[in-house]
């Protein structure tokens, strides 16, 4: 029982993964139909705003309590003394961010002058981060944990870009999504077999990540068995239920995580010509 039990929490953080996206796709599908100017400002309202409601919890009824947990809120379960289930996985800031995405895919349709666009994307991208310097210098908003200053400089600047990712923060998007386009402004038009590379998991995103985490967490326990440990050293206590002292340097994590991503490479490029060759299966374009 203790080893399914492993196996199966694990996996089932993967499956509120997949379950968030999901749901966020399914709300998605039915927004898109609204204007286009609307739908822009409903996701820039929820990726600037859903962090007002950081300070809302509720914790009874039990389902009421799921149901904003789902919503918003990371919030751990403790079911039993030994027993906790962590809903980590909250799908409002990740739809925000999902129709904020959606809406940029305009910059590509017909008729979008190439020039404009790079210099649309790289004024969008540097706008974001400068808006993450100055909210998170100032401290006051946009995530969760605020930041402090630490021994060394180099950790203060560690402290400082230590943003909340379970669920999304403003400032933890405007992090990462800021140099994102930033980049993205200046590699439209390259092409060589690196880009050429990272287009096959670029055709399937969804596809390639239900696969990585469930490599990875697959990867993870047989590692931990071989290993020589077993159920008695997994805590089920807290929200991740492998203890800290399991874990591998940095330098094999980097190993396995290049591994992962050479390995999913050839499924990936499968179900993208797949999905290629059958463009009456709409269902496909959501994987």
């Amino acid at each position: 029982v203790n080893v399914l039990w492993e196996f199966s929490f694990g996996y089932f953080l993967m499956l509120q993964v997949i379950w968030t996206i999901g749901l966020s796709m399914v709300v998605l599908s039915v927004l898109q139909f609204l204007p286009y100017k609307i739908l822009l400002v409903i996701g820039a309202v929820i990726v600037f705003g859903h962090n007002l409601l950081d300070g809302i919890r509720v914790e009874q009824p039990l389902i009421a309590s799921l149901g904003w947990s789902i919503i918003h809120v990371l919030h751990p379960y403790q079911f039993k003394p030994h027993l906790t289930l962590l809903v980590a996985y909250p799908f409002l800031p990740w739809l925000g961010l999902m129709i904020v995405g959606y809406c940029l895919g305009k910059l590509y349709a017909k008729g979008i002058n190439a020039t404009w666009r790079k210099k649309f994307l790289f004024i969008a991208g540097m706008i974001a981060i400068c808006l993450f310097i100055t909210i998170r210098f100032i401290n006051f908003y946009g995530d969760m944990h605020e930041w402090a200053s630490q021994k060394t400089n180099l950790l203060t600047f560690f402290d400082f870009i230590k943003t909340t990712k379970y669920p999304p923060s403003l400032l933890y998007m405007l992090m990462t999504i800021g140099p994102a386009l930033v980049i993205l402004s200046f590699t439209e038009n390259v092409s060589n077999w690196f880009s050429r590379f990272i287009m096959v998991y670029g055709k399937v995103p969804f596809f390639y990540y239900i696969l990585h985490v469930f490599l990875i967490h697959s990867i993870a326990y047989i590692f931990f068995f071989v290993t020589g440990r077993g159920s008695g050293d997994v805590d089920f206590t807290g929200a991740v239920p492998i203890k800290p002292d399991a874990g591998y340097p940095l330098w094999e994590v980097y190993i396995i995580w290049i591994s992962v991503i050479i390995i999913l490479y050839f499924p990936c490029r499968w179900y993208s010509r797949y999905k290629a060759g059958h463009p009456e299966n709409k269902l496909l374009s959501y994987l």
